[in-house]
């Protein structure tokens, strides 16, 4: 195995560590709280799901090393036709949470009271569709030659490449400009509440400014995941089809394997984003329950006389000693250092 081959196969890794680890907490977020199984909570964990499958598959090739070697073309769309789906899945299935975002914006009432379970079936079926379409004509339309890398990009006939990058191309400028026109409203929207708290009553213009600044929160986290995708999409394509014109066969397979890294990020990005945007993430993810199990089973006694480093966490439960003095307990659960006296008194 070659350096450049390792390192690569350890960056693989790594993004596949820090991706699960995340998409598993917004699974078990989504699950925990009610609040946050909303149309667009239930659309991320959709999309952590497609993620999660292209994590799986990218670790899977590393393993049968699927990078590094020369296959039928065949060969390789049977070994990638899996990822090839939640690929394509998860890129049209941006093109709907930008959809639901505008929806929300624009019919915040109406948008409320559709039907979840439909409403979701609806946003998944055209990612579905282009999906098989993708997989299906790929097969239909194969060619008998060899691809020097074996990859969800290579996999497909160049035909099927070319129409679906096109396709591809149209949805994601779609997807910024329902991002940029929905950023543009809930910025007049806001100015306008603004304007009128001084003529109307303090509750109302309140009320109204609360549910701009909550559509808004929602709407920047939202923008940062489908910002972060259509970078990651456009430099790879770009990256791909220059070197693909422009370079010899050889330095195209050396280089063009390190796309990789540019796209790994999309996969790994939305639990990052939402843990940082969003109180309701923090507070049902994986590790806050680990952190309150730990300080639930925290039974010790600190005397006056010193500060061990346990003290750092939340005493739930304090065991009187003999020689126990007023201590001091800190408590930095809430990332803010709160010091609070106890008087323990020795058991009689």
């Amino acid at each position: 195995m070659r350096n450049d081959e390792l390192l690569l196969d350890v960056i693989v890794i790594i993004f596949f560590i820090f991706g699960l680890f995340g998409n598993v907490n917004v699974i078990v977020a989504t699950y925990r709280k009610r609040r946050i199984r909303s149309k667009i909570g239930c659309l991320l964990f959709i999309l952590v799901c497609a993620h999660n499958i292209c994590l799986f598959c990218e670790v899977l090739g590393v393993a049968q090393r699927l990078r590094f070697r020369s296959m039928e073309r065949l060969d390789c769309l049977k070994h990638s036709a899996v990822y090839l789906f939640a690929l394509v899945f998860q890129s049209f299935l941006f093109l709907m949470i930008a959809i639901d975002l505008s929806f929300g914006i624009l019919l915040p009432f109406s948008h409320r009271i559709w039907s979840r379970g439909k409403y979701l079936v609806l946003c998944c079926i055209p990612p579905f569709l282009m999906s098989i379409s993708v997989v299906s004509t790929s097969f239909y339309f194969m060619t008998d030659d060899v691809v020097v890398v074996c990859n969800p990009a290579f996999a497909p006939p160049p035909v099927v490449y070319r129409t679906g990058s096109a396709i591809a191309l149209l949805a994601n400028l779609a997807v910024v400009g329902l991002s940029v026109g929905s950023v543009s409203f809930m910025v007049r929207k806001s100015k306008e509440i603004r304007g009128r708290r001084k003529t109307s009553s303090r509750f109302d213009s309140t009320i109204s400014l609360r549910s701009v600044d909550e559509h808004f929160k929602m709407l920047r986290s939202a923008t940062i995941l489908i910002g972060v995708f259509i970078c990651s999409w456009l430099v790879s394509t770009v990256v791909f089809n220059f070197m693909t014109s422009y370079f010899p066969e050889t330095t195209a397979e050396r280089y063009e394997k390190y796309l990789i890294v540019i796209v790994m990020p999309t996969y790994c990005q939305t639990y990052y984003v939402t843990y940082f945007r969003s109180a309701r993430f923090k507070r049902s993810a994986l590790g806050r329950p680990l952190v309150r199990f730990i300080q639930g089973s925290a039974r010790f006694c600190i005397c006056g006389k010193s500060m061990p480093s346990i003290a750092r966490l939340v005493v739930t439960q304090v065991v009187d000693c003999n020689d126990c003095k007023p201590a001091v307990f800190y408590d930095t659960s809430q990332r803010a250092l709160r010091k609070a006296e106890w008087n323990v008194r020795p058991n009689n």
